[in-house]
């Protein structure tokens, strides 16, 4: 009985997914370009912690860390996006990719969310975009 015990627990913590080691959190985030006025263009314009906000186009989001698998991911539903920022739905309805137009270093406040030691920058460039079950997530390496 133990040794098919020990093999069970075995399978199982050699079948658990990479992502346990993720850290997840909520707040918001606003798409557009943080250098350009009422933040046109495609970027991070603004990003929080805090999971309201009166900003304009601002949309509730999920974060996610994964400090040994070097990701940083963000989560958002297709139908905060169609109500809080429709124009920028050209960015991601029918895309697998999305390109940032400009570094974004993540707030101080977001990474305490997610517990992270060193300052995260998301740099300029094309990045992993996924649409699935109203979903659009956004994954960033580096």
């Amino acid at each position: 009985m133990r040794t098919s015990s020990f093999f069970l627990l075995f399978m199982v913590i050699t079948l658990l997914p990479f992502s346990l080691t993720a850290i997840e959190g909520s707040g918001t985030i606003t798409i557009g370009k943080k250098t350009s006025t009422n933040c046109t263009g495609f970027g991070i314009c603004n990003m929080s912690a805090s999971k309201t906000s009166s900003a304009e186009g601002s949309m509730s989001c999920i974060f996610m860390y994964d400090a040994e698998g070097r990701t940083f991911t963000i989560e958002f539903l297709h139908t905060e996006l169609v109500s809080r920022n429709p124009s920028k739905i050209e960015y991601f309805q029918y895309k697998t990719v999305v390109s940032l137009e400009e570094d974004f270093v993540v707030p101080v406040d977001v990474q305490n969310l997610i517990t992270a030691k060193n300052t995260i920058t998301l740099k300029k460039g094309n990045y992993k975009l996924s649409s699935k079950e109203g979903k659009y997530t956004i994954s960033f390496t580096f």
